[in-house]
């Protein structure tokens, strides 16, 4: 088991590096074949999506694949060695787009949602033993047919559950009918649509994808949208829930075949830049800025060496050399060794880029997602691409390198269990860091829950600092590099989660650790579990996330614990929630 640190925290996180010599790049080969993966999108109409999500929470990053009409959906199981594909009972067979993994109702396990074309997008339930229902009707998500491409979660409203926003394009001649919808997740398993009452329509465009993101960093997620055609592209201001669309003011209202959104910090300033794909005119990438709290955006993808120039659709950031910057790669549909097809750029290490000279060989195929993730857990971002017919689907492997890093992943509390939203920040020698974590990012991709960070020649990082999406703030202090910790919200404060004033205590999911009780506290000999619900197995951990115990009983045997604080995470129907205690 990979190491889990259950923690609820705060902090700042820096991570950075100085050493000079320790930015080489990494070399890439595609193993797709080799390891069990065969899969290319049929009947192109731009491509489907791509997820790089450990959908069996089992700690290896699954691979999942959409594909086009009269096909099942590929689910790729990562078996350590390589991968195994799977049923999962999910019938769907429509021209899939997002493929999105997602724990909506805040139960400990992941569920599924499909962005289709021509189709109604649909939700599907996990019972926590990988049975999957389509509650889309039950859950009161709309069944009209739509073109949709994009679809990302995000929790607007700040209430601990996770919402729906998806673009939506008119199957007919009229534009008026081109909008996003906004859903807003009731925390009962269902449903209600805030698109209008929040003003995130943006209606009468041509949307494909979107993602949230915090640019202005007052916590509350906005929305930024990616519209083709030059009908401009949007940004909306999250002001307490309620959108307000500020793209001209804060320069944002790019006129271009928009394709995609791709969120990073190219130079390490704590402000997430955007880059958006285009055709041979040229992508765009927008830095941010800001003055006196104003922030605005500039336009300079081909002043950074990004302005890729060929026709692009998915785009991604990752560091692919574990240096400690942000690099980006680009897929393009264009075939041939002679076109600006797929690019790998590399972070000069201070935001400026200049293309790969080695990796990714034979990456000049028709193109279209990608998504991140770290298939076989040595700390080093790998990338699948879903490829058009009539060429095979890759997965680009870093052999590795001699940078550190760290892998991150985050558990929320109060805040949604996936922990959507969440700012990290890490702080080391001459460093730092910023990132932030999303449900769906790019054109039509889904990264790894995990945050894979470069580190350079950093061997430890001097804090960790966590805002979560409750407003709540966890920081922890001198992490080595070199592993994988699962953080926990409010795990550096003995349990107790700050709440911003802003958000209604009546709407945020209080009971999620207000039922779970343990005496005595601290511990002796014996643990005393006290929970509502009678049907739950628990498990304990170290600190560091080693497990200690498991079982299904009410009390728990301290006598061999050594003297120190423990994690117990106790599991039910309803969820998993964790408590911390002492054992003397």
């Amino acid at each position: 088991m990979n190491k889990i640190i259950n923690c609820l925290f705060s902090t700042l996180l820096i991570m950075g590096f100085s050493v000079a010599g320790l930015c080489q790049s990494y070399q890439y080969s595609n193993v797709a074949s080799s390891v069990g993966i065969d899969h290319t999108y049929i009947l192109n109409n731009s491509g489907g999506g791509s997820s790089f999500y450990d959908f069996d929470m089992d700690g290896n990053d699954d691979i999942t694949l959409a594909t086009g009409e009269g096909e099942l959906i590929h689910f790729y199981k990562n078996i350590g060695s390589g991968f195994e594909k799977v049923d999962l009972g999910i019938t769907n067979i429509a021209k899939a787009k997002s493929v999105i993994w997602v724990d909506y109702d805040n139960d400990g396990d992941k569920d599924f949602y499909v962005a289709e074309f021509d189709g109604y997008n649909k939700l599907y339930k996990n019972d926590g033993l990988m049975n999957f229902t389509d509650e889309t009707i039950s859950s009161g998500l709309p069944v009209d047919s739509v073109r949709s491409f994009g679809a990302i979660w995000g929790d607007y409203n700040r209430d601990g559950h996770l919402d729906l926003y998806y673009t939506a394009r008119n199957s007919g001649a009229s534009s008026t009918g081109h909008k996003n919808r906004l859903f807003k997740n009731n925390g009962d398993g269902t449903f209600e649509e805030r698109t209008y009452y929040t003003h995130a329509d943006d209606t009468g465009k041509l949307p494909f994808c979107s993602a949230f993101f915090d640019y202005n960093k007052d916590n509350w997620p906005d929305i930024y949208i990616a519209n083709d055609r030059d009908k401009g592209n949007t940004l909306l201001m999250n002001d307490t829930g309620i959108f307000e669309d500020v793209s001209e003011a804060c320069n944002a209202d790019l006129e271009i075949d928009a394709m995609n959104v791709a969120i990073g910090d190219i130079d390490n300033n704590g402000l997430q830049d955007i880059y958006i794909t285009n055709t041979p005119s040229g992508s765009a990438l927008l830095t941010c800025n800001t003055d006196s709290n104003t922030y605005t955006f500039e336009e300079e993808a081909g002043d950074r060496g990004v302005g890729f120039y060929g026709i692009g659709w998915g785009a991604n950031f990752l560091d692919a050399n574990n240096d400690g910057w942000q690099d980006l790669y680009v897929s393009g549909m264009l075939i041939g060794s002679d076109v600006i097809s797929s690019k790998l750029y590399i972070n000069d290490q201070s935001g400026f880029f200049d293309p790969a000279t080695e990796g990714l060989v034979g990456d000049t195929v028709r193109s279209f997602t990608n998504a991140i993730g770290d298939w076989n857990n040595d700390g080093v971002a790998d990338i699948v691409v879903n490829n058009s017919e009539y060429f095979n689907s890759q997965l680009w492997s870093s052999s590795g390198g001699e940078n550190n890093w760290i892998k991150i992943g985050l558990q929320g509390v109060l805040s949604n269990r996936d922990a959507i939203g969440t700012s990290v920040e890490l702080f080391y020698e001459n460093g730092y860091q910023y990132h932030y974590t999303h449900c769906g990012i790019g054109f039509m991709g889904q990264n790894s829950s995990n945050l894979l960070i470069g580190l350079g020649g950093v061997s430890q990082i001097d804090s960790i600092k966590l805002l979560w999406p409750t407003g709540h703030i966890d920081i922890m202090y001198d992490i080595p590099s070199n592993q994988k910790i699962t953080l926990v919200e409010g795990f550096f404060t003995n349990g107790d989660i700050y709440v911003d004033p802003l958000i209604s205590t009546s709407t945020i999911n209080l009971h999620r650790s207000q039922d779970l009780s343990i005496y005595p506290n601290p511990a002796i000999n014996q643990v005393t579990i006290d929970i509502v619900e009678e049907d739950f197995s628990w498990r304990t951990f170290d600190l560091i996330g080693n497990e200690i115990d498991h079982g299904k009983s009410q009390t728990i045997n301290t006598e061999y614990y050594k003297t120190g604080t423990y994690i117990l995470s106790v599991k039910t129907k309803s969820g998993t929630q964790s408590k911390l205690f002492q054992k003397y």
